[in-house]
């Protein structure tokens, strides 16, 4: 395979910096599954061809082409990821990861995914996450109204876009795959928002996540072809990989009774590995 280099993106990330006293009470957590729930989002082979994109030196422009330059069937696309928010309900804030942990263990203990995120020496502690900014305010302003301290804090990466051009069938793969790996929070969340319902149960469970985890080894399958010509490409396999095994390591479960938690926290952490993804996701 040819080496190629791709020019600038718009870098992103946006890291809201709010933070408040360390509260956690069991009741609160209690009322907050329960209004979760209400809502209706807890959240508890085909190789491609040896066509291989290289960078024309000679256009001022990104400019992946194929192996016979003068091809006819070449195209130009954008790979493109919109900027998105995930709204996360945090139940404390800790300077002792020990009492983070503490606080964690109880609202995991209640189905919530108890994830603890390290910023500036604090622990933040967050038992859902939601796409949808309504959602997570409704359960913050219901938890507040009976006096629990909670709040909402946003997480945010500001998109991708580079512009590209070559074979057909490798750009069109690689596109699937880019625009593919930044959807696997939402399907995480869809599957646990049916769980949650009570629309999937046992086996149907493990048939949602098997899919879930095939389409990933897909993406991966691409993207390793490609994975040493760019940052862009390799960092994403290095995502597949990551939320591939987490995926596999709810799968392998034995008692139900653990499998909602986890799999919140496998969500929460898709997303802040995807947001990790992008912030160095450096185009040379």
């Amino acid at each position: 395979m040819r080496n190629f280099k791709i020019k600038k993106r718009t870098k992103p990330i946006f890291i809201s910096k709010a933070a408040f006293v360390n509260v956690t009470l069991i009741a609160g957590i209690t009322i907050f599954m329960a209004l979760a729930t209400v809502t209706g989002k807890l959240v508890s082979d085909n190789m491609l061809p040896s066509d291989s994109p290289v960078l024309n030196p000679q256009t001022p422009t990104p400019d992946v082409t194929p192996n016979a330059p003068d091809d006819a069937t070449s195209k130009s696309i954008s790979i493109r990821l919109d900027a998105k928010d995930y709204y996360f309900v945090q139940f404390g804030v800790f300077s002792s990861l020990e009492n983070a942990r503490s606080c964690a263990n109880s609202i995991v203990s209640k189905g919530g995914a108890g994830y603890v995120k390290e910023i500036e020496g604090k622990h933040y502690v967050y038992a859902m996450s939601y796409t949808q900014n309504d959602d997570a305010k409704t359960v913050v302003s219901q938890l507040k109204s009976q006096g629990y301290s909670t709040m909402l804090k946003r997480y945010s990466h500001s998109g991708l876009k580079v512009d590209l051009s070559g074979s057909p069938t490798t750009l069109d793969s690689l596109k699937n795959a880019i625009e593919g790996i930044s959807k696997i929070p939402d399907e995480l969340e869809t599957i646990i928002f049916d769980i949650d319902k009570g629309n999937l149960k046992g086996e149907s469970i493990t048939e949602s996540l098997t899919q879930l985890k095939n389409k990933i080894n897909g993406y991966l399958d691409i993207l390793k072809l490609y994975s040493e010509q760019s940052g862009i490409f390799s960092g994403a396999a290095e995502y597949c990989t990551a939320v591939n095994a987490d995926v596999e390591g709810v799968l392998e479960l034995t008692e139900n009774s653990s499998l909602s938690p986890s799999l919140k926290f496998v969500y929460i952490n898709s997303i802040f590995e995807l947001i990790e993804y992008l912030d160095n996701c450096v185009i040379e």
